[in-house]
């Protein structure tokens, strides 16, 4: 039997549209880094993107984003006063200035610089995924993938001494 929610996302999202400190608020139940998610009627949300609508109204058009004032939006942000509507170009943008402008690669894998791989691979016994993540400001999908499945290589160029490779 599947488990359940006790539908605790929408009513703290509705008591907190009023919040007015300067500081991030942090989404309270999220699993691990990253954007705040929630099941709700059936339908899964973000919410960041559920406050924005809650305090600002829907989306101007289908092509608008949430956009974060603090840059902390991929930390689980969800200050009213820090979100707003705007365009794609406009919210990468943002992201430049604030420096959260992904740096190559899919999944935050060019975020790690071969240093920082040997590193992350040196504390992969002493430390878990998770903690890794939060040293080097990715997900623990971006470690797994440094520590079981990748390399600066190609997927391709990896497979070509493997004995019996996948079909790509």
């Amino acid at each position: 039997m599947a488990r359940k929610g006790t539908g605790k996302a929408v009513p703290w999202l509705e008591a907190h549209v009023n919040h007015r400190s300067k500081e991030c608020l942090f989404w309270p139940f999220s699993m691990g880094p990253g954007y705040g998610q929630f099941r709700h009627n059936g339908v899964y949300y973000y919410a960041h993107r559920f406050m924005c609508e809650l305090v600002n109204g829907p989306p101007p058009s289908p092509l608008h984003q949430t956009a974060h004032s603090c840059g902390n939006g991929r930390k689980g942000c969800v200050n009213p006063l820090h979100l707003s509507w705007k365009t794609n170009g406009e919210n990468q943008l943002d992201r430049r200035q604030h420096g959260t402008k992904n740096k190559g690669g899919r999944g935050g894998i060019g975020k790690i610089t071969p240093e920082q791989d040997e590193l992350i691979r040196a504390l992969a016994g002493t430390k878990t995924r998770m903690e890794l993540a939060a040293m080097f400001g990715v997900t623990h999908s971006t470690i797994q993938y440094r520590l079981y499945g990748g390399s600066y290589r190609p997927r391709r160029e990896r497979l070509k001494g493997a004995k019996n490779p996948p079909s790509i």
